[in-house]
């Protein structure tokens, strides 16, 4: 109980103020999903520390954060979260470039047998599994959905624009049933996927439970939607900018990055199943 306290207090209002980013890995929000890449074993020369070995890539805000969270696995296939500064020792830090999503700051980290003491630990030896990740994978799947309301939302006003005043065979697109229909389309999955992400995140203020299975399918509507509205503004919009840096076509390019993220379908389906079938937590 102590370590947590401590924890809180060192991070969280540094955090909350902005002075602190923290950051991790978006291979590592799904637990099992991914392989793992960091392993723990116990540090002889410091009881209860840990040697943390391994990389870890696609982790977002790396380049700026001043903390990360690792998810490591022990030789029994448990595994356990670690909090781990940015200057700790060993401890590598490299920028990279995603040909998705440039506008976020991407790095990837090696660890090359650091050093954690026991203060590093997030919750529970071994706990991971229980404790962290269901909630990391929850709050993937909502808040890395969030800025996709904002993009649909513009890509909506874009569509609207052109289709009154782009013209085809001498008539205005907004004339046409298909043109409309789309509209109609874009707008109504865009307002969907925002009521079941806010239906979603507002549960984080309700009881500190959220569901797995609103955020799963909030995760998968918006993704669906995503893909969708975009193809719909893209064919609405015409050619893209000159410049090749048209809305459209980034978020058609990003689109198919946040489509793989976050488990993908492979992961959402069966937890939206299981928590129907009551074979797993809602």
């Amino acid at each position: 109980m102590y370590k947590r306290q401590a924890q809180r207090e060192r991070y969280l209002p540094r955090m909350a103020s902005g002075e602190w980013l923290g950051a991790l890995s978006l291979r590592q929000t799904q637990s099992t999903a991914s392989p793992p890449t960091i392993t723990a074993r116990p540090a002889p020369e410091r009881p209860g520390g840990w040697i943390l070995h391994g990389r870890a890539d696609l982790v977002a805000l790396g380049p700026q954060a001043h903390h990360f969270l690792v998810i490591a696995e022990h030789d029994d296939t448990t595994r356990t979260a670690f909090v781990i500064d940015r200057d700790t020792p060993r401890l590598h830090v490299h920028s990279t470039d995603q040909a998705a999503m440039p506008t976020c700051p991407w790095a990837t980290l090696q660890l090359d047998d650091c050093l954690v003491l026991p203060d590093a630990v997030l919750g529970t030896v071994r706990g991971a599994a229980t404790e962290t990740e269901p909630l990391l994978a929850t709050l993937d799947w909502i808040f890395t959905s969030a800025p996709w309301l904002g993009i649909m939302r513009a890509l909506t006003h874009d569509a609207l624009a052109a289709a009154g005043t782009r013209t085809l065979f001498g008539t205005p697109l907004a004339h046409g049933q298909s043109t409309r229909f789309a509209l109609a389309d874009i707008a109504t999955r865009g307002e969907l996927a925002a009521g079941l992400l806010h239906h979603a995140a507002a549960q984080f203020d309700a009881d500190g439970r959220p569901s797995r299975r609103d955020a799963a399918a909030a995760r998968l509507f918006t993704v669906t939607a995503a893909r969708a509205v975009t193809q719909d503004a893209a064919r609405l919009i015409g050619p893209a900018a000159a410049d090749g840096d048209h809305l459209v076509e980034r978020a058609h390019r990003d689109a198919l990055f946040f489509a793989s993220t976050g488990g993908g379908t492979d992961v959402l389906h069966p937890v939206i199943a299981a928590s129907l079938l009551g074979s797993g937590r809602p």
